[in-house]
């Protein structure tokens, strides 16, 4: 679980590997992963060598009503295709 409170940034990476390198899309989840729904902005997918790539989501200014929101990646080229485990945001009440 990623862990925060209303008001920080919410940070999710991927890290995956595949030839050709793989492109990763982001998804998040309201309704505990019945549904999922593609992030209209998705971040930048770096290189970070020659097969591998690395994908950090972040989500500015969380607040209460994000609490519980799901969040996963699915890496994808054209020989298939990986989703990850879903990671779930908590957001705690400010102190």
């Amino acid at each position: 679980a990623t862990t925060v409170r209303p008001g920080q940034r919410a940070r999710f990476t991927v890290r995956a590997k595949g030839i050709p390198a793989p492109a990763v899309l982001w998804e998040t989840s309201h309704d505990g992963g019945d549904s999922w729904q593609a992030l209209t902005r998705q971040p930048r997918t770096r290189r970070t060598g020659d097969a591998s790539v690395r994908s950090t989501l972040v989500l500015a200014q969380v607040n209460r009503a994000d609490h519980g929101l799901l969040v996963r990646a699915v890496v994808r080229n054209p020989h298939g295709s990986a989703t990850t485990e879903p990671v779930p945001l908590t957001v705690r009440p400010r102190r």
